[in-house]
């Protein structure tokens, strides 16, 4: 049957890490918690989750209220200012690094648009190869007793939007990979802010010789 092609094969419940790309195609309908990881959806067991999303529609639907209710302590979303921005998100453009950081925070903190973003444990939010924004919810900088709730991650450089000639696809999906990599080597000793390092450095460099190679 074609529903069969779309489940999860070798669907383990008891995962480590779930990753979902979202962009508001349907999966995330209740109506289609059939394909959803038996570790978010059936199990006992509560895995770190990062979700990939994009759209009008971030951190809303049927899907994102399941998480943020059973897994907002060990959820990460992963997204990109611009699709802040389409989903209401009202940052302006060419601001300094520390007023963007400092607007956006605001954003996801007092917007209802966008604010149920800031129940789940971080949100990376990706400036393309000029630099990346990490927002942890109170309860997780308590945990961590180092972090602050806003670290800001950039090219001195650069601002958003000065380097058009660089290419900007792929990019979120190399953050979201970094960002996945770290979380299987110490499941349970995060140390976002060194993820997130690594994550900018290696997806702009994955950028950079993409834009070289073409």
């Amino acid at each position: 049957m074609a529903c069969d092609k779309l489940k999860v094969k070798n669907d383990p419940p008891e995962a480590d890490i779930v990753v979902i790309d979202d962009t508001d195609l349907g999966f995330r309908k209740e109506s289609h918690r059939i394909f959803w990881p038996s570790s978010i959806s059936t199990s006992d067991i509560k895995p770190w989750v990062v979700l990939k999303t994009r759209g009008r529609r971030i951190a809303q639907g049927d899907l994102w209220q399941h998480l943020r209710s059973r897994l907002d302590s060990r959820l990460i979303v992963v997204t990109t200012i611009a699709d802040i921005r389409l989903a209401g998100g009202d940052v302006s453009r060419g601001l300094s690094w520390e007023r963007t950081a400092r607007a956006l925070a605001g954003e996801i903190l007092h917007n209802p648009r966008i604010n149920a973003l800031s129940s789940c444990a971080y949100t990376a939010i990706s400036f393309g190869p000029a630099g990346a924004i990490l927002l942890a919810n109170s309860d997780a900088v308590s945990n961590d007793g180092r972090s602050s709730p806003v670290k800001l991650f950039f090219d001195p450089e650069l601002i958003e939007d000065t380097k058009p000639t660089m290419p900007r696809a792929g990019y979120t999906s190399a953050l979201t990979a970094a960002i996945c990599m770290q979380v299987l080597r110490k499941p349970e000793q995060l140390d976002v802010n060194r993820r997130i390092t690594i994550a900018r450095r290696r997806s702009l460099a994955s950028a950079q010789a993409c834009f070289e190679a073409s």
